[in-house]
């Protein structure tokens, strides 16, 4: 996996966990989530039933659109980077670093684009100081003029 590609599953991985919380009005404390993937193995010890795998993981894969071996991959990078703690992926908490991020994600949404910005920086903001200053130039010209 990419390093952008990863960097926005990450993102996308740590708003669905916060939002997570803050729907059901806990702390990120108190919510842990399962994203572990069903082995085949695990239909012997559940009584020869298939189990299907927990709606966490399945709403992670949708979301990012990933494989399970890259969402281990991600997985392993969110704990080793602290964004999330967990023994296993069957019980995954989001950290404080891993919520702060996912509260820097959802407020960048709200921003205006980088190349609008520029727009409005090059263009745009000197034309106003440029039209202020013809203005103001123009009532002391007359002012003084009288």
């Amino acid at each position: 996996m990419n390093n952008n590609k990863r960097d926005k599953c990450i993102d996308k991985l740590l708003c669905y966990m916060k939002q997570y919380a803050e729907n059901k009005g806990c702390s990120i404390n108190c919510i842990w989530f399962d994203f572990e993937q069903n082995k085949p193995e695990d239909v012997l010890y559940n009584n020869g039933q298939q189990k299907n795998n927990s709606k966490d993981y399945n709403n992670l894969i949708k979301l990012c659109k990933v494989k399970p071996s890259e969402l281990e991959e991600l997985m392993n990078y969110c704990k080793t980077n602290e964004y999330i703690s967990c023994h296993s992926f069957k019980d995954v908490r989001l950290t404080e670093k891993g919520a702060a991020r996912a509260t820097s994600v959802m407020n960048k949404k709200f921003a205006l684009p980088i190349w609008l910005c520029k727009i409005l920086e090059t263009i745009v903001a000197p034309s106003i100081v440029a039209i202020i200053s013809a203005i103001i130039t123009t009532i002391i010209m007359q002012k003084m003029g009288n």
